[in-house]
């Protein structure tokens, strides 16, 4: 598939989480900015709805039928809202008044949407670049952990034409009593797949293509126009680093890029991705400048975008609440001017009330990670990597995830912008919640223990997802500090060209910013009789290189090993295929449809396993002389056998997958093309197609 050809699928998910989305926010009187940017969040609040309906009901439905409901819900809403507003305005009455900023100016105005399309660019050309670059093709998917999960989730919302938001087990188009494990009806945030999976349906194109499709869209568009209206409300009436935030928004390699690489955590980096605009939402209803029925508005919005992240990602729900604190500390210890008492005692009643909200949020954030549902996730640990006096460094550096290279010209820009922050009031907050993850990253890295899963369980004490937050928070303080050197480059330039004109100082200062800035995104380097020079984004192009690439030494299944799935796809006419996961052929249900018996990596040999699992799985190679095996064949409706590595795949460099126990696949292991019982139906190298001799499986239980 060409890149070209990579646009419809692209065009098609814009479509889907726009549309919808902003007419519903217009419906409300939002600004138009707001609209446009938060657009993607009540989009994907309109398909929980209506997937939650479906699934409730027993109704499958598809994919168009879902966003045209979406789409006619939004527009009746929309269209009802405008007669409204109409009528009232006849009578000398408004629904809503004008949105303000911080300083008391307008939200929505022309610039604006000029800044939301200054931020478009960045994204779909810096950003897209960057994409294309990391993965390749636009059908390249990684083969790892959590995008087994993450494809084969897609792939049966799609298949089935069930868009359910709560989730679905790998094994959901199994009938559950000959399914190899218990697959249970617990919850798991799924509105990723949805999107993905309605993205299939819509354009035809396949699982890869359209998570890749998905991850471009979230990365290149609703991250940076998200940025745009939170910067946009923070910082009017600093055009320089309102702008320069476009250049920020793509140019930390731990968000939203890392995110493509390290998992792939593609929930969280459409929940992250959203974040920033969900926040606005919450200081649009504290800011005493919002009119009183807007800040009723901003309120259910917000509310409504945290009930989104819960279905996206739960943890970004914890995010919010890291990004909102200080703000919301900083608003309380505003309103001591409001209460006689506290009035009379100044700057101490300003602090008396900046604690007790903090006390307030330390009490909630201590009951969440107490509450019974969460422990399994606040309790996991993530091992630490890093001595303390390293972590540190890399904090300063921003060289935050493993493998990585420091980000110093962005370090500086933080570090400028951090000062800056300092002597403007306003700007404070954005220190607070800068230090706070760095805070959280720091213990998370480079220790374990109850402080670690205290501050970063919510994440599974990831140092990755934790790292994406320090990213996030720095975008804003790099725009300022990049405003900041802005001006002091057009000074300099000022003071040795004192003849030059205002347009010429400035142009230059745009030339010299911008040259300064593309070195963050230059590959990494060799000086000749020196040493390699390796950069942020050369160390992260050359891992996602390597990830998403065709070459063998990282892909559990090589080229050769899907071409031969695709061959046994076109031969297995009716049954299941009993096959060892962990030899790459755990995909081949979701990239070829072969209809693989096991579609995980887990749960081999626990309580969860079928007692029919366990029983073929541990003793096919008795398919011969073992009736018991052979019932439990029957059961299950196994026909195949297929191995990809028959001599334990030495070969291949990166082995089996992760997780892999030699015990648990040894009957598996020791078949051949002697063993009674099984015919070779298809045979290349070290992969066989075994069908299991019919005559065995007809005899009378």
């Amino acid at each position: 598939m060409s890149w070209l050809e990579f646009i419809v699928p692209v065009l098609i998910c814009i479509a889907i989480i726009y549309i919808p989305g902003f007419l519903l926010l217009r419906a409300v009187r939002f600004p138009r900015s707001w609209c446009i940017a938060g657009a993607p969040v009540f989009s994907l609040l309109l398909y929980i709805v209506l997937g939650l309906s479906f699934t409730a009901s027993g109704c499958p439905t598809s994919a168009l039928a879902l966003a045209c409901l979406a789409l006619g819900l939004s527009a009746f809403a929309w269209a009802a809202s405008a007669v409204l507003h109409k009528k009232l305005a006849r009578e000398g009455r408004h629904l809503s008044k004008k949105l303000t900023h911080m300083d008391g100016n307008g939200v929505g105005s022309p610039s604006e949407l000029a800044s939301l399309l200054v931020y478009l660019t960045a994204g779909a050309v810096i950003g897209g670049a960057v994409f294309v670059a990391a993965v390749g093709r636009p059908d390249a998917y990684i083969q790892s952990y959590d995008n087994v999960t993450h494809l084969a989730m897609m792939k049966y919302f799609a298949d089935s034409n069930v868009f359910n938001p709560i989730g679905a087990s790998n094994y959901a188009s199994m009938a559950p009593e000959i399914a190899p494990f218990f697959t249970g009806s617990g919850f798991y945030p799924s509105m990723w797949h949805v999107a993905g999976a309605m993205i299939m349906d819509l354009s035809g194109a396949s699982v890869a293509v359209a998570t890749n499709a998905e991850a471009f869209v979230t990365g290149c568009i609703v991250y940076p126009l998200c940025l745009a209206a939170f910067m946009m409300y923070i910082f009017q009436g600093n055009r320089k680093a309102i702008l320069l935030g476009a250049l920020a928004s793509v140019s930390f390699t731990a968000f939203p890029w890392s995110m493509l690489i390290r998992g792939p955590l593609y929930p969280n980096m459409l929940a992250f991705a959203t974040v920033p605009f969900i926040v606005l939402l919450l200081l649009g209803f504290i800011s005493d400048r919002t009119p009183r029925r807007q800040r009723i508005s901003c309120l259910a919005a917000f509310l409504l975008g945290m009930v989104v992240l819960v279905f996206v990602q739960t943890n970004a729900v914890f995010t919010v609440g890291v990004f909102a604190a200080p703000f919301l500390i900083w608003k309380a210890s505003s309103l001591s001017s409001q209460i006689p008492i506290l009035r009379k005692w100044g700057v101490a009643g300003k602090i008396a009330l900046g604690l007790i909200a903090i006390a307030l949020i330390l009490g909630i954030w201590c009951i969440a990670y107490n509450l019974p549902f969460l422990q399994n996730v606040v309790q996991y640990e993530w091992p630490s990597w890093l001595s303390k006096r390293q972590a540190l460094v890399n904090v300063l550096t921003l060289s935050l995830w493993k493998n990585s290279a420091a980000q110093l010209f962005m370090a500086l820009l933080v570090l400028v912008g951090l000062v800056c922050a300092l002597l403007k009031r306003e700007y404070r907050p954005l220190v607070a919640v800068y230090a706070a993850v760095c805070a959280m990253y720091f213990f998370s890295s480079s220790s374990n223990g109850f402080l670690d899963s205290f501050l970063t369980g919510f994440w599974y004490s990831d140092q990755c997802r934790v790292a994406a937050m320090v990213a996030m928070a720095a975008v804003p303080l790099a725009a300022l500090g990049a405003s900041a050197v802005f001006e002091g480059i057009a000074v300099f330039l000022r003071f040795v060209a004192s003849g030059a004109s205002v347009k010429s100082v400035t142009a230059c200062s745009v030339a010299v910013i911008l040259g300064m800035w593309a070195f963050v995104f230059y590959p990494s380097y060799q000086i000749d009789g020196f040493t390699k020079m390796n950069t942020a984004f050369g160390s992260f192009l050359s891992r996602s290189k390597a990830l998403y690439g065709t070459s063998d030494s990282q892909r559990h299944l090589s080229e050769r090993e899907a071409a031969f799935i695709q061959k046994a796809s076109e031969v297995v006419d009716d049954g299941l295929v009993l096959n060892n996961p962990f030899d790459g052929s755990v995909y081949a249900f979701i990239v070829d449809d072969l209809p693989v018996y096991y579609r995980t990596l887990r749960a081999f040999d626990t309580d969860a396993e079928s007692v029919d699992s366990a029983v073929v799985r541990e003793g096919i190679q008795n398919v011969a002389t073992d009736a018991e095996v052979r019932d439990a064949l029957r059961d299950t409706g196994i026909r195949y056998v297929l191995l990809l590595d028959q001599d334990g795949g030495e070969e291949d460099n990166p082995g089996p997958h992760p997780g892999y126990r030699e015990r648990h696949w040894e009957a598996l292991d020791s078949l051949n093309d002697k063993t009674p019982g099984l015919n070779v139906i298809l045979s290349d190298g070290d992969m066989r197609l075994y069908e299991i001799d019919p005559a065995l499986l007809e005899q009378e239980q």
